[in-house]
């Protein structure tokens, strides 16, 4: 359920032309306390995570907030910080959005030959239970989205498994292949990674904007129960950018200073 629920958050992902809510939707006050209401009592009913902050594995010694080390192939065109975390989860936690492009593009990643980008969410605490508590997919808005399930194990080597899914936004048109983990980079530094690409291989192309919401949780929660779990779920998804992510998820742990 508490996965489920994960789907559908937050305000929507294009300001024009979105669907009605009953009741006015988020912005409604009272729409906004049922929501919270009921999602107090799904999160109450709901089973805790299996992994806890003490069985991540260990990482890389922590950097700081430059992001992670780029692999070969690759170039950074942007670092963005982020500073909703600290609000969110604790003062000492922090974002930082890594933009990257291939140098030269890959005949596997693109048929017409154009280079690809990936969006890299870097997100870091120091308390891990802050991660136990909040699925990585409640990061980003994708109340109107559908998310594979069951998503697919990756093995990125050094011991540590990522988890990849495929959200698909039939609104907008857009699918976008997420893999993430999360590893332990030193004792007050617990990092989760988000690695992003979307179908669209054009430079501007729109990425989920990381952008929580504790009304738009509320709201999703609601629309789970009222829609059920066919409605925001994908059982037969496209992984388009399997290899991709798989590449760069490998590359990038094993480029990281241990």
């Amino acid at each position: 359920m508490a996965g489920g629920a994960a789907l559908l958050l937050r305000e929507p992902l294009l300001p024009a032309g979105d669907p009605p809510r009953i009741g006015g939707g988020p912005d409604n006050p009272v729409y906004v306390l049922v929501a919270l209401s009921v999602a107090a009592l799904v999160v109450a009913f709901s089973p805790m995570p299996a992994m806890t902050s003490d069985e991540v594995a260990a990482g890389p010694p922590y950097q700081g907030t430059t992001g992670l080390a780029v692999p070969p192939g690759w170039r950074q065109t942007e670092l963005r910080p982020l500073d909703w975390p600290a609000h969110y989860f604790h003062t000492e936690s922090t974002f930082v959005r890594q933009t990257l492009r291939t140098r030269e593009p890959h005949p596997a990643w693109d048929a017409l030959g154009r280079n690809r980008t990936a969006q890299i969410d870097l997100l870091t605490v120091r308390y891990g239970a802050a991660l136990d508590v909040t699925p990585s997919l409640l990061t980003y808005d994708l109340r109107y989205a559908r998310v594979s399930n069951p998503p697919r194990s990756v093995d990125l080597g050094r011991g540590l498994t990522g988890t990849m899914y495929s959200i698909v936004d039939e609104r907008i048109h857009l699918t976008w292949n997420y893999l993430t983990f999360t590893w332990r980079r030193d004792s007050a530094h617990i990092q989760r990674v988000i690695v992003l690409t979307v179908d669209n291989h054009e430079p501007d192309a729109y990425f989920l904007p990381p952008a929580p919401s504790v009304a738009g949780t509320a709201s999703a929660m609601v629309a789970l129960l009222a829609r059920g779990v066919s409605a925001v779920t994908d059982s037969d998804p496209e992984f388009k950018d399997a290899d991709l992510l798989e590449t760069l998820g490998r590359q990038l742990v094993e480029v990281q200073p241990w």
